[in-house]
């Protein structure tokens, strides 16, 4: 769980720095550009990208525990072969949602 946050975080810190930071050429244009200019809105744009992305790594996190809780309920119900399959079942599908995820975030930000 750890390594998946950190994760998460090293892949969504670049796209959250202030646009000075992230671009030193422009910070002495970003406090004087007027609003609607094209760096407003590329800063819009990333905003929009970084919500995807945490949305993604979110959806990520309550599959996981769901995968969890599925598992336990049939390790008690049905024994060690039916969580075993259980698990594996659960976590084709978050891994398939992960990558999906992942997909439209990385599509959101080359569009933009």
């Amino acid at each position: 769980m750890r390594i998946l946050l950190r994760c998460l975080i090293a892949a969504i810190a670049p796209l959250v720095l202030p646009l000075s930071l992230a671009r030193p050429a422009l910070a002495g244009k970003a406090k004087t550009a007027p609003r609607g200019t094209a760096l407003a809105v590329a800063r819009k744009e990333r905003q929009g990208t970084v919500r995807n992305a945490a949305k993604t790594g979110g959806g990520a996190l309550v599959d996981g525990s769901r995968t969890v809780g599925r598992t336990t309920r049939a390790l008690f119900q049905g024994g060690r072969g039916s969580a075993k399959s259980t698990w594996k079942a659960n976590a084709k599908t978050t891994k398939e949602n992960a990558k999906a995820g992942g997909r439209a975030t990385r599509g959101a930000a080359k569009s933009r």
